[in-house]
């Protein structure tokens, strides 16, 4: 192997081993509305509605806190940065920028619900 070819080689491997020791992910785990309720029926789950204004909310809510004010509430937050938060809004589209709000904090177990409560609702799931 030349010595360019071997350049080439190590330049790959230290993107990829970069790539891969980086830290955790900011991508968002997102789940259906049937994965959601058996996250948010777990009574450790810590479950977010970000909606502004929110009507109506999934049972078992413990906060509710709009999407982009997340950092500036998070003693609102659980202090266990392990704990499992599963966040929701109308669409997903807003939990999805409070969850990576919430992995930007340090919360390792963040959970989007796919569709938010429109299709939560669609599931035939009810709200309280």
């Amino acid at each position: 192997m030349g010595v360019m070819t071997k350049l080439y080689v190590i330049m790959i491997a230290a993107a990829v081993l970069a790539c891969c020791v980086s830290g955790p992910s900011e991508d968002v785990v997102t789940l259906s509305p049937t994965e959601f309720k058996e996250l948010v029926d777990d009574n450790t789950t810590f479950v977010v509605d970000v909606r502004t204004p929110e009507d109506g909310h999934i049972m078992g809510t413990d906060a509710v806190i709009p999407y982009d004010q997340i950092k500036e509430n998070s003693d609102k937050l659980p202090a266990d940065k392990d704990t499992t938060i599963a966040v929701y809004c109308t669409s997903s589209y807003r939990s999805r920028i409070a969850a990576r709000d919430l992995i930007t904090l340090g919360y390792v177990h963040v959970y989007n619900l796919d569709g938010g409560i429109a299709a939560w609702q669609n599931a035939g799931l009810s709200v309280e």
